[in-house]
């Protein structure tokens, strides 16, 4: 699914979609979907998820169409979560969505026009916040992108395990990630509180 129509799919309205898909596109062209890009890119949204709370995964893999690497992150029990209901859940969905984008940075195959959809949607999300709680969207977001990388830091053994294993093979076993699973949400979103709260600091 092309970053266009991901973004169809979660709601943008399709001008807004189809103008920053084409802009970005217009000035950097297209990303190169690399087999080292997308093991990043998975292994991020993995390790970040997998902090959060989101495991057990039931299938991380990547595959190859039409000359490009992709990749797909599904949980066992993916769910659907209201901010009104469940401020955690949906702030650790914000920041997972996040994770992809990261992997690429921290491991030097970022591209300016990559997840153009996931960053949009982490946009989308710290809007939504900012009305309800207070702070300001960007200011959210950026502070979204230090706890992703932090996370990614602290857990960088089991990031780099997951990453270099999908550079070698197409999939990586549940039973591996649940070897490798370590959970601990609760302070990465104080962490994102803290920051957001105070930019400086970051």
């Amino acid at each position: 699914m092309s970053a266009f129509e991901s973004m169809i799919a979660q709601g943008f309205p399709a001008h807004l979609a189809a103008q920053m898909s084409a802009e970005a596109l217009r000035q950097y062209g297209e990303e190169p979907c690399t087999r080292e890009q997308a093991a990043a890119h998975e292994a991020g949204h993995w390790v970040i998820g997998d902090t959060l709370g989101l495991a057990p995964y039931r299938r991380l893999r990547l595959f190859k169409r039409e000359g490009r690497w992709l990749g797909e992150n599904i949980e066992v029990n993916p769910t659907e979560v209201h901010i009104l209901e469940d401020l955690d859940g949906y702030q650790v969905r914000a920041l997972q969505m996040i994770g992809g984008f990261v992997g690429e940075l921290v491991t030097g195959h970022g591209h300016p026009a990559s997840s153009i959809d996931e960053r949009a949607c982490l946009l989308a999300s710290c809007c939504t916040l900012s009305r309800l709680y207070g702070g300001q969207p960007e200011t959210l977001f950026a502070s979204a992108v230090v706890v992703a990388i932090e996370i990614i830091q602290t857990r960088r053994d089991a990031f780099d395990l997951v990453r270099h294993h999908l550079e070698r093979e197409r999939r990586i076993l549940r039973s591996r990630l649940d070897r490798l699973s370590q959970p601990d949400p609760a302070p990465w979103l104080r962490r994102w509180h803290e920051l957001a709260a105070n930019p400086m600091n970051s």
